[in-house]
């Protein structure tokens, strides 16, 4: 979703766990081995043509300075500054669990 900031994840691999895709995607787009810590909230979001299942994690624990392998703009925000309404719908629930 264009124009968005968005938290760092994607799609589960065959066979592949939700811990087991947050530590792959964490790699992959921020360089970081992360420790899955506590599953936070699911949240379902249905597009025309599929039906999407996000599972947020809080992680706590990695290795690495993180960075934004893709070339990707990152930035670090304190939870208490996260503005919801600069994220797709599907994320405004955790910024709102994220905010309290």
């Amino acid at each position: 979703m264009g124009g968005y900031w968005e938290f760092p994840g994607g799609k589960l691999e065959a066979g592949e766990s939700p811990e087991q895709a947050l530590v792959r995607e964490l790699e992959e787009e921020l360089g970081i081995v992360a420790v899955p810590g506590e599953l936070l909230q699911t949240a379902e979001h249905e597009f025309p043509d599929r039906l999407i299942t996000i599972y947020f994690f809080l992680v706590e624990e990695w290795q690495n300075a993180p960075y934004g392998r893709e070339g990707q703009p990152s930035r670090w925000v304190k939870q208490t500054a996260l503005i919801a309404e600069e994220f797709p719908p599907v994320n405004r629930g955790i910024v709102a669990l994220l905010t309290e």
